[in-house]
């Protein structure tokens, strides 16, 4: 069936609600794995729709846990996506992955069997179970989040999912441990306590193996559900594999595009001074052998770079660099998205950001003002976003 949702898409952009307050915006993949300040996917979606055409290829610069890329990818989109940090690739990976029901099930099956199997071998030795403990990634710092117990059941999860390195679901495997770290550390307090390396003062026991058990589900029932969408959704037929995902900086990796390579850019950059998206990852970069001092560094706008006084400028110099690249890849007379926030505990900034856009060649066409529900802010503060609609110019 073609698109159902193509007409919608003729009125003016002005006409849609922007709030989504009929609708339930968490489905599928967008709740699979915590990450901070993810956009609801009807707003990438609806973007995607308006201001692309079937098979074209849309760029997320800043795509953090993919969502830009799988409604690219479910409406017939080609996509790419780049983000800075590791555990964001990891979770997209997962969510590209090319899924094939059987296959799957009996990967699934034969890991479980393989985690529990390790785990059944060292029960009831305590010399085992240290050895175990000894060997898991950055341990000093891993034990100070998670009960002795539940350490020994990651850890036995952890080797099992390493022996399948060769695998084509490895990134999947990996993404389902990385994605059940916050839910069996003993931090039970908000999210931003594990952000700031504030360490539990009791130690809890939980569930490894079925929560890990519980996310391949999971998965396995989100990429059934994303398959089936697809097949309906799309016009022209796109593969997982047309979805491209790239680690590291944008500025840099973007400069090897050649010019004109995308039909669309739709993104939410980082908002100044409001999160730190390597650091909110902190107990999957244990496990990931992430360096995340070194990379925090390269972060744009990033919380913890709040009390410097030149903190507003390094900010709008960054993000005007990698603005420059995006007007140089998307093509001309094609448009750029963007999704801002600003809070107002810091200096005001989205106005600047308009004029840096203008400045690299990005006609700004119009502006859409959202509200953001109290279910879905990352901060109390920060209770309205705004859409930014740019074309570049045919004389670019």
């Amino acid at each position: 069936m073609k698109s159902p949702d193509k007409e919608r898409y003729r009125s003016e952009l002005k006409n849609i609600d922007w709030d989504f307050t009929g609708d339930h915006g968490d489905t599928g993949f967008a709740t699979y794995h915590w990450y901070p300040a993810r956009y609801v996917p009807q707003l990438p979606g609806i973007l995607i729709n308006y201001f692309s055409e079937p098979g074209d290829t849309v760029l997320d610069p800043f795509c953090g846990s993919g969502t830009t890329l799988i409604e690219a990818f479910k409406f017939g989109r080609r996509a790419v996506g780049i983000d800075l940090t590791p555990a964001a690739i990891l979770m997209t990976r997962a969510k590209v992955t090319e899924f094939e029901a059987d296959s799957f099930t009996r990967f699934k099956h034969r890991l479980l069997s393989d985690a529990e199997n390790r785990l059944f071998q060292v029960r009831g030795s305590r010399r085992n179970e240290h050895a175990l403990l000894q060997s898991a990634p950055s341990f000093e710092e891993n034990s100070k989040w998670f009960h002795p117990s539940t350490l020994v059941e990651l850890t036995s999860i952890w080797y099992s999912i390493k022996d399948y390195s060769d695998s084509h679901y490895f990134a999947v495997a990996q993404a389902a441990f990385s994605a059940i770290l916050i839910q069996c550390c003993s931090q039970e307090k908000h999210w931003g306590w594990i952000c700031d390396n504030v360490k539990p003062k009791e130690l809890l026991q939980r569930n490894a193996i079925v929560a890990y058990s519980n996310k391949l589900a999971e998965y396995e029932r989100c990429a059934k559900q994303l398959m089936s969408e697809a097949t309906e959704l799309q016009e022209t037929r796109v593969s997982l594999s047309d979805i491209s995902v790239e680690q590291g900086d944008c500025f840099e990796i973007l400069r090897r595009y050649s010019s004109e390579s995308f039909d669309l850019v739709v993104t939410s950059p980082p908002y100044f001074n409001v999160t730190d998206y390597v650091k909110s990852q902190r107990l999957s970069n244990l496990w990931l052998d992430v360096d995340t001092r070194s990379i925090k560094r390269l972060e744009i706008g990033a919380r913890f770079k709040r009390e410097r006084l030149s903190g507003l400028d390094q900010y709008l110099g960054s993000m005007r660099d990698v603005m420059i690249e995006v007007a140089r890849v998307v093509k001309r007379s094609k448009f750029c998205c963007l999704v801002l926030g600003e809070s107002p505990q810091h200096e005001k900034y989205l106005s600047a950001f308009e004029q840096l856009c203008t400045d690299v060649g990005l006609e700004k066409l119009d502006s859409i003002s959202r509200t953001i529900s109290t279910s879905r802010r990352f901060i109390p503060s920060v209770t309205r976003e705004k859409i930014l609609i740019m074309k570049k110019s045919e004389d670019a």
